[in-house]
């Protein structure tokens, strides 16, 4: 019974050792003159691999090649998403119109009033705004990216719009019907309230009075661009950099009287000038939307810093007898000088831009801009209408007697606003 299991146990043994991946037995050695038994080789012979073709080596005989298909695109798991651009360009140029318009230049006190011969005074100009209407001006930029796919770059730009005017006026004839004057409240000792210089009197003086203002608006910026997503049509890329404004104003008033009997006259010359210049950083996103014949972009940025103000103030008088004397009306020794401030400034901007592919290289687009910018000084609010005309040397005898009015500066400060259309071309190599 013990010799049937070892013989049994001994078979398993045999059977079980190849399937449990076991060295077998070894070989019998046989006489190599044995028919029964022949030497086995122990390493498989297997043919060498043809040697690989070089990139310009034509593939060997019966290779099968692989083509792909004329439309083929390769696409990019998403975690590289932002590294490839199907775009072929690196430089981009653009070239824009610009029809804007601003926000209107304050008159916020009566200047020109007009009395009939009752008495009753009317405005004529002042207690409103100066209205620029539509100004025209222009546009370039410039950008590139840095790397082969269009993920870091740069871009620079420049815009101007003309210098525009809005001229108010009112004339008498040349009888001095009707009479008109400059509005003003008297700070002039013994006298209080709302007075009138007046320029023209029916049958003694005829007069005139323009107010003039100007207006002129230019700016810079540059910024680094990074692409934060490629995928589709769309593209996110984040901007950052620096941002320069300056917005010059006047206002000019002047007022003239001739009498008409003598042939005298007078001229009175008053004239506020401001200038904002903001400098600061800027950070801002651009969305792209890019399909096969048109593209949307839209680009919000903000700019904080520092705006930097001027206030100009300059007057003189004219006349037959004296010829020309320091100080207008509403300037005067007092407020007449040159003042500087600083205040904190903010620029939001909003551009949209729809465009019309006319190749891989060249496009046409029609889009609308929007710029705030906080706190500006502007001429029409730094105008003083408290007047003490003892300090005029032709109005009054020359020697400041009572308070000094009007007094300077102001800095009265008021918000601004830009926005309009814009019409372009883009080229990209």
């Amino acid at each position: 019974m013990h010799t049937r299991l070892l013989g049994a146990l001994g078979a398993l043994l045999i059977i079980a050792t190849p399937l449990l991946g076991q060295a077998p037995s070894p070989t019998p050695v046989a006489d190599s003159s044995s028919p029964v038994f022949q030497a086995a080789p122990l390493v498989a012979q297997v043919p060498a691999p043809p040697p690989m073709p070089t990139p310009n080596q034509a593939p060997p005989p019966g290779a099968t090649v692989y083509q792909a298909p004329p439309d083929y695109v390769p696409t990019l798991p998403p975690e590289r998403m932002r590294v490839a651009s199907s775009e072929p360009y690196h430089i981009w140029v653009r070239g824009e119109l610009l029809a804007w318009w601003v926000k209107n230049a304050p008159l916020p006190a009566p200047i020109a009033v007009v009395t009939d011969a009752a008495g009753n005074s009317q405005t004529v100009i002042g207690s409103s705004s100066a209205n620029f209407g539509e100004i025209t001006g222009g546009r370039v930029a410039l950008g590139a990216w840095f790397d082969d796919h269009n993920n870091y770059g740069f871009e620079t730009s420049f815009f101007s719009l003309d210098r525009r005017s809005n001229n108010q006026s009112v004339a008498s004839d040349g009888n001095g019907n009707p009479s008109i004057g400059l509005s003003y409240l008297s700070a002039t000792p013994g006298q209080s309230g709302e007075f009138i210089q007046f320029l023209s009197t029916p049958g003694t003086f005829s007069g005139n009075i323009l107010v003039s203002s100007t207006l002129e608006l230019w700016g810079a910026e540059v910024s680094g661009a990074m692409c934060l997503l490629r995928t589709g049509g769309f593209e996110f890329t984040a901007l950052a950099g620096f941002r320069y404004a300056e917005l010059r104003e006047n206002l000019n008033i002047i007022g003239g009287s001739t009498n008409i009997n003598s042939g005298d006259f007078l001229v009175l010359n008053d004239q506020f000038a401001t200038r904002n210049q903001f400098y600061g950083g800027q950070l801002g996103a651009r969305v792209n939307w890019q399909g096969e014949r048109f593209a949307l972009d839209v680009t919000g940025k903000l700019a904080l810093g520092a705006t930097h103000q001027i206030v100009d103030i300059q007057g003189n008088s004219l006349d037959s007898t004296n010829g020309l004397l320091p100080g207008g009306f509403y300037a005067q020794p007092s407020n007449i000088g040159h003042y500087t401030a600083t205040q904190f400034g903010i620029i939001p901007s909003l551009e949209l831009k729809l465009s019309y592919l006319l190749s891989q290289r060249w496009r046409l687009f029609v889009g609308y801009d929007f710029m705030y910018w906080n706190q500006l000084v502007r001429p029409g609010n730094q105008l003083d209408r408290n007047v003490n005309l003892t300090q005029s040397p032709l109005l009054g005898n020359g020697a400041l007697t009572g308070p000094a009015s009007p007094t300077a500066p102001l800095f009265s400060r008021s918000d601004f606003w830009a926005q309009g259309m814009t019409f372009g071309f883009e080229f990209r190599f």
